[in-house]
């Protein structure tokens, strides 16, 4: 649903009468039983070969594995969330340690590995915005999978990339960046339940120029049924499809409101910082992720019926390698990126 300049307006005007928490993006995640909504296939469902998504996190997966060259080596993930991908490189590498500023992410990781009888993953808590508690050139690989943009200072996480990776280690991270959002999608909210039958509200106000979003969560004492009733909202339109008199009847079920600004950089402007950063290598590429679903497409799904993810990671593996090396274009939907120590 594309959002007037006049509902922006009616919200930004009602927001400026509340009391706002300054935060940061752990604020979310801390409220979060699962990052990823229980879909993870192998770490919440059991791999699907007729599934399209599974076969591109398989993709991804060996991705990880042959752009950063980490099989068998120590490995640092960089925002897990739910353990992905830490808990499916696990099986291929020496040792993978997944840090996170969200104390809820590292306790739901370390749930996630133990039910999984993973044991050579661990997973630690860091304070945002600080240094990372690794020594110097203690780790082979780092891979990050949207995750550096959900801290406050991901320039400096990319220097501290560097400063932890032996040398000749490498980089591998995707990104969330703003150009998708073109054209109707630069302010959006959406509604989810918490504990305690409560619910959440996150409003997203996204400066596609400024490559910078402005994040609002607004906690309410109501579950979000209860709260769509309230406010006489038919779908899950949220907090814009809504005037000036309908955001005041919001402030009796208010908790607590609070705000973070995220930067969301562009492909070029990651490769800029990380040039900067002091990595010799820093580019664009294509990955085994898109190649695992044009492999996907070209079965037939009487091919893909009895396909194990074994069977799914030996195809990709034939041809990742080279794949994930290729230069992408840097306008090209948002490349993974590669960087080498």
């Amino acid at each position: 649903m594309a959002v007037s300049n006049n509902q922006t307006h009616h919200f930004l005007t009602w927001i400026a009468t509340q009391d706002i928490i300054q935060t940061d993006s752990h604020i979310l995640y801390d409220d979060m039983e699962t990052q990823s909504g229980y879909s993870l296939p192998v770490i919440y469902q059991p791999f699907d070969p007729q599934r399209r998504g599974h076969w591109h996190d398989a993709g991804l997966i060996q991705d990880f594995l042959h752009a950063a060259r980490i099989a068998g080596k120590k490995v640092l993930d960089f925002g897990p969330g739910d353990g992905w991908p830490s808990l499916l490189i696990a099986p291929f590498v020496a040792e993978v340690v997944g840090v996170d500023s969200s104390e809820k992410r590292v306790r739901v990781c370390k749930e996630n590995a133990y039910r999984m009888n993973i044991r050579n993953a661990t997973f630690v808590h860091y304070e945002a915005g600080k240094a990372l508690p690794f020594p110097d050139e203690s780790f082979d690989g780092v891979v990050a999978a949207s995750s550096v943009e959900q801290c406050p200072n991901p320039r400096e996480i990319l220097s501290e990339f560097y400063r932890i990776l032996k040398p000749g280690g490498r980089l591998r991270m995707y990104y969330e960046g703003l150009s998708m959002y073109k054209g109707g999608k630069e302010y959006e909210s959406w509604i989810f339940n918490t504990k305690d039958n409560r619910c959440s509200m996150l409003i997203y106000l996204r400066d596609i120029p400024g490559e910078k979003t402005v994040h609002y969560k607004i906690d309410f004492s109501l579950a979000k049924e209860v709260l769509m009733q309230e406010m006489n909202m038919a779908d899950d339109a949220g907090i814009f499809s809504l005037d000036s008199a309908a955001l005041e009847k919001l402030n009796p079920y208010i908790d607590a409101v609070y705000t973070y600004t995220l930067l969301h950089p562009s492909c070029a402007t990651w490769i800029q910082w990380l040039k900067e950063a002091g990595f010799s290598v820093a580019k664009p590429t294509h990955n085994a992720g898109s190649l695992a679903v044009a492999m996907y497409e070209s079965c037939t799904a009487d091919d893909r019926e009895n396909m194990s993810l074994s069977d799914i990671y030996e195809r990709i593996n034939t041809i990742a390698p080279w794949v994930c090396e290729l230069e992408a274009p840097m306008d090209n939907n948002d490349p993974l990126i590669l960087a080498i120590k």
